[in-house]
């Protein structure tokens, strides 16, 4: 696991700090603290692990991943929806939550994930996967809205 630290005016990374799970590593928690000179950067998250679709492994080194309690994400909104491999188009159908992303509109996450959300917080029950979903998808949306014009 790696954090890559970006100057928001920069695509490529201005530090990457390598997480060793000895000291980084909760249970499934990764952490770890970051000086003052980490102030008003942006970061991305990067995992290297095996490619194995069928053992249900989908690591991809060169791909960025997204913190799903981060508050604002910078940047475009624009994919390639032939570059997504767990969306491609052509190998099945995208789903309309997915479709609703790559067009840049909301999606109708708050009435699937984030129903079983609320149930799960109204009944004591945890709800992790549905948590982290509704969280990357609603960044997702806001990332479309804070997008400049043009």
């Amino acid at each position: 696991m790696s954090v890559l630290l970006f100057d928001l005016s920069d695509t490529e990374p201005s530090e990457t700090i390598e997480l060793d799970p000895r000291y980084n590593r909760t249970g499934d928690i990764w952490h770890v603290r970051l000086g003052r000179g980490a102030r008003g950067k942006g970061y991305a998250l990067r995992v290297d692990g095996p490619w194995a679709p069928d053992q249900g492994h989908r690591f991809d080194p060169a791909a960025l991943l997204l913190d799903p309690h981060a508050t604002t994400l910078v940047g475009s909104c624009d994919w390639d929806l032939e570059q997504l491999p767990l969306f491609a188009v052509g190998e099945r159908p995208l789903s309309s939550t997915a479709q609703d992303l790559a067009r840049c509109k909301k999606s109708e996450i708050d009435h699937l994930n984030g129903v079983v959300v609320r149930k799960g917080e109204a009944l004591g029950v945890r709800t992790p996967v549905n948590r982290t979903l509704l969280a990357l998808v609603k960044l997702l949306e806001e990332r479309k809205e804070t997008r400049p014009a043009g």
